[in-house]
């Protein structure tokens, strides 16, 4: 395992790409320039007096060092822009209120369900629930093309809320949702009237949520009431996976729970939900990267393979790097997000075509639904990907960053 220490490159290095993103001015430049020069003078010297080197850093680090010392003067100066852009406050009044409320309609609808029930019963069941639901997000739509806004400026409880208004619009995920909530709420109360200690609490009132955020779970547990929040990408979960974080939510679980909530949250359902709903862009030109510009590495894609029918997923880069997702497409907004890990000078161009080129043909084949599941790379899917000429070349290269950051880990 690699050691760590104080500074961050990593931060440094996004903090660059974000005011490249929103406009460099000539003192942002020579303000950077003394950055990056302190910087990686104290990461030469920690590293020289503790280890062999910045080679010894995490990964992560080494990688953000490496992108740092191409960065001079002359080359952020290509950069400079005359005005940066504006900044923008955007608020979409009792948003957060609404989502409490869609809650509690939710957990209505889960108790009156149970599993003999057809989908279409469990439409008829939550309808009052969904149509207002697609009331709000006509609302916000509204609210976002008056204001010429981008959800970026959004405080991070808001713009969690409306990137999962947007996701529950897709019908197949509301009601999976609504499945998920009576599933896990069932076995929370299994949980605990199996443990001695914790039985009497499964008389305490109960809310049980999906929503998105940064944490896998979370739960407040009193003598009066039970709140717990599961991360929205758990929603496909089978049972034995919800029982699990169900149980370390109880405080009754092993290290056979936290292997099994582990490894779900490491697989491709997960990750299509969690990281999509929590990758936010940046005001200004978000596909704009230090070293690699989406937007034009999408304009060759499209000249070289094909073009969208309809208007093309908006492209950006995600907010912080990821050396195992290296793309996610998100078909409720219509976006695609690259990882920044992408976004360095030891990354040839043909592997970020690769992988804008992956998702592209998610966004143009779509997903399958089959018993109430999405089927991501279905055989039309692969066929479609197979056409990228350096696929096999491109993967490689992804599945080599992947193996080094799981070896010398993160910072």
């Amino acid at each position: 395992m690699a050691q760590k220490h104080s500074l961050n490159p990593v931060l440094l290095l996004t903090a660059i790409r974000k005011a490249v993103q929103n406009g460099l001015s000539a003192e942002d430049v020579l303000s950077f320039e003394e950055r990056i020069l302190y910087e990686l003078q104290t990461v030469e010297s920690m590293t020289r007096k503790r280890w062999k080197g910045i080679k010894e850093l995490s990964f992560d680090q080494y990688q953000a060092c490496i992108a740092l010392q191409t960065l001079n003067t002359s080359y952020l100066k290509r950069f400079i822009s005359p005005a940066a852009a504006p900044e923008r406050s955007t608020r979409i009044p009792g948003i957060l209120a609404f989502c409490n409320d869609l809650h509690e309609k939710i957990e209505a609808a889960a108790l009156k369900y149970d599993p003999s029930t057809s989908d279409q019963e469990l439409i008829d069941l939550s309808w009052p629930a969904y149509s207002t639901l697609r009331e709000q997000n006509t609302v916000i739509r509204k609210t976002l093309k008056e204001s010429t806004a981008d959800p970026a400026v959004f405080s991070s409880q808001t713009f969690r809320a409306v990137q999962w208004l947007r996701f529950l619009e897709d019908q197949v995920e509301f009601l999976a949702h609504i499945k998920a909530v009576q599933a896990a709420a069932r076995l929370f109360s299994i949980t605990l009237r199996q443990n001695k200690r914790k039985k009497r609490l499964a008389e305490v009132p109960l809310h049980l949520r999906f929503f998105p955020g940064s944490a896998l779970f979370r739960s407040k547990i009193s003598k009066n009431t039970i709140i717990l929040t599961l991360n929205e990408g758990f929603i496909h979960a089978p049972e034995h996976v919800l029982h699990a974080i169900l149980r370390l939510a109880a405080s009754t679980g092993d290290k056979a729970d936290k292997q099994a909530m582990a490894s779900y949250s490491s697989s491709g359902e997960y990750l299509r939900i969690s990281t999509g709903l929590l990758q936010q862009t940046s005001p200004g030109n978000s596909e704009l990267g230090l070293f690699h510009h989406l937007g034009q590495l999408a304009d060759k894609i499209e000249r070289e393979y094909f073009t969208f029918p309809t208007e093309r997923p908006q492209i950006a880069w995600m907010k912080k790097p990821s050396y195992r997702t290296f793309g996610v497409y998100q078909a409720s907004s219509n976006t695609i997000r690259i990882s920044p890990a992408l976004d360095h000078p030891d990354v040839p161009q043909f592997v970020v075509e690769y992988v804008l080129f992956h998702e592209f043909a998610h966004a143009r084949v779509g997903v399958r639904v089959q018993k109430g599941r999405h089927q991501i790379h279905s055989k039309r899917f692969k066929g479609v990907e197979h056409q990228f000429a350096r696929r096999d070349e491109a993967a490689a290269f992804l599945k080599d960053i992947s193996r080094k950051y799981s070896i010398r880990g993160t910072s």
